[in-house]
């Protein structure tokens, strides 16, 4: 058996916080692996937004199956630094979980036009309307990856149909996204899930990029807390017009969406 070696990259120098990092900026781990001697690198990088790619395949135009995608083990044409070989994998997760998660849908490409008469280019945004469902929560179970590490699980990718083990260790989907030891939010002990409620959606109306309108679905609250409660509002604020909306008007707008807001919503445990 060859044993694994793993090379640490530290990441850029460190930027002082800000308020905007503390409420999105989340840590992505990136690994890649030699698919010939298993020799390693990882590096630690800071996001403060996710760009979700749509698909041809309308089945699977869904948040859910978008960061299933944005996850996915890549394969690279890169020579090994160790053993010279072509060919390694890149697999990334998330090591520390933010505050508000900003989901952002990619719906603008980058067209090239050709003129044959005089062989010149011009380029051109076009717009991509085809729908994508979002959900209400996004969940995180943290006593599932407890659970699994006691284990000594070696993957955090677990499937949704892990029926065998009992109710309270079923993990939320961004279980399959996260590394085991995760950097989470600073809570109680007590509280044992991380539900991110959607609270915001920026929609372009329009069926270009150099043109439309943008208007904002948000879920408005007196105070931070209420998040938790059920005295929260919808209102769609187009300009100078506000209007209320019921919840699940929210998820209608799956040809429109651009930018999904999803922040922290405490579960505690029962």
């Amino acid at each position: 058996t060859v044993a694994t070696t793993t090379a640490s990259i530290d990441a850029d120098a460190k930027v002082p916080s800000t308020f905007m990092d503390d409420f999105f900026a989340m840590d992505i781990q990136t690994r890649i692996t030699c698919d010939s001697c298993k020799y390693t690198r990882t590096r630690n990088e800071t996001n403060r937004h996710l760009t979700l790619a749509l698909s041809d395949d309308d089945k699977n135009n869904k948040v859910q199956d978008a960061l299933r995608r944005y996850f996915a083990p890549q394969s690279c044409q890169l020579k090994c630094e160790r053993c010279f070989a072509d060919g390694a994998t890149q697999t990334m997760h998330i090591a520390k979980l933010p505050k508000t998660l900003l989901l952002h849908i990619s719906r603008f490409t980058l067209s090239q036009n050709t003129y044959t008469t005089d062989n010149n280019s011009t380029f051109s945004y076009t717009k991509n309307t085809t729908s994508m469902e979002y959900p209400h929560i996004l969940s995180y179970h943290h006593q599932h990856h407890q659970h699994q590490h006691n284990s000594h699980a070696q993957s955090c990718h677990f499937s949704h149909s892990d029926e065998h083990l009992p109710p309270s260790t079923y993990l939320g989907v961004l279980n399959e996204f996260t590394l085991p030891h995760v950097r989470l939010p600073s809570l109680p002990p007590n509280f044992y899930a991380y539900d991110y409620q959607l609270c915001s959606i920026v929609n372009h109306i329009g069926s270009s990029a150099e043109y439309g309108h943008y208007t904002t679905d948000a879920l408005r609250t007196n105070n931070i807390k209420n998040i938790n409660n059920n005295k929260n509002e919808w209102f769609r604020f187009n300009d100078e017009i506000v209007t209320t909306l019921k919840p699940h008007d929210v998820l209608r707008n799956q040809t429109t969406a651009y930018l999904l807001m999803y922040t922290l919503k405490e579960n505690k445990q029962n």
